[in-house]
């Protein structure tokens, strides 16, 4: 159960806001709720002469400064960040899932990538030739890679994320939960994506407790796409991404253009 961000813009973008600056931030929803802290890592991917992902896996409430200049010196066209709460699906020692290595974002040359949710039986997914790349112990690592299959093996995005979340779906008996939620937020550098996808909703949202907890917001203005795990305040026109939906952005001739497509598992 983390916390997401992702931003893409026309131009050079700041997201100082979105991390830290307002009331419901992704710093604030992060420690919003006691029970829920998301105290096992953080990270961010941005555009800087190619990708570059910067993270942790300390926690951030004893790392804020570091966080705060981090994101306030980011400027770039997409930005990506994360704040982790572990998943243990596999039931393994806790020090085996606090490391550099299970920390988001994930990221190859082409594409990086932040997730919210447990994929709940990851043995189980057949990652093919890409099952030695997995460098962790963590299910969201297992999701990157299947996607990174998916996307190689599938002519679109739609069946990709198809194929991806019915792999996922083979690795359980009928009427079992393969997951709670595949939430998740991606670029390949010149493409945006942020798809929702959950099979149950725990409790509200952390701090602006408006919406599910696995339900995910965005914003579009002129020049700038956001999406987060819920909204970071309550003065713009922020909107829910329902259930098995992907948000797509890219920019063609100076101007921002999106479209949300429903997936059909």
């Amino acid at each position: 159960m983390c916390r997401l961000f992702g931003s893409f813009s026309i131009n050079a973008f700041n997201p100082s806001q979105y991390l830290f600056q307002d009331r419901c931030s992704l710093l604030d929803q992060s420690n919003a709720n006691p029970s829920e802290k998301q105290a096992h890592g953080w990270g961010l991917a941005y555009l800087e002469e190619g990708m570059k992902v910067v993270k942790s896996p300390g926690t951030i409430f004893d790392e804020v400064p570091q966080f705060k200049n981090l994101a306030g010196n980011i400027n770039s066209p997409i930005v990506l960040a994360h704040i982790r709460r572990m998943s243990n699906p596999r039931r393994l020692p806790r020090k085996r899932l606090i490391s550099m290595e299970n920390t988001q974002p994930f990221s190859v040359p082409d594409l990086m990538f932040v997730h919210n949710g447990a994929v709940n039986k990851p043995n189980g997914v057949d990652l093919g030739k890409y099952g030695t790349s997995v460098k962790g112990d963590n299910d969201s690592e297992v999701l990157f890679w299947l996607l990174v299959k998916k996307l190689e093996e599938e002519e679109t995005l739609e069946k990709a994320l198809l194929s991806m979340e019915r792999t996922i779906n083979a690795t359980v008996e009928k009427g079992k939960r393969p997951f709670t939620a595949l939430n998740m937020i991606f670029s390949d550098g010149k493409t945006f994506h942020a798809y929702n996808s959950y099979t149950y909703q725990p409790m509200k949202s952390l701090c602006s407790s408006n919406q599910g907890y696995y339900s995910m917001s965005y914003l579009i203005e002129k020049d700038n796409i956001i999406v987060m795990s819920e909204p970071s305040n309550q003065d713009d026109d922020w909107h829910i991404l329902n259930n098995h939906e992907i948000l797509s952005a890219r920019t063609k001739d100076g101007k921002l253009s999106h479209s949300i497509l429903r997936i059909h598992p």
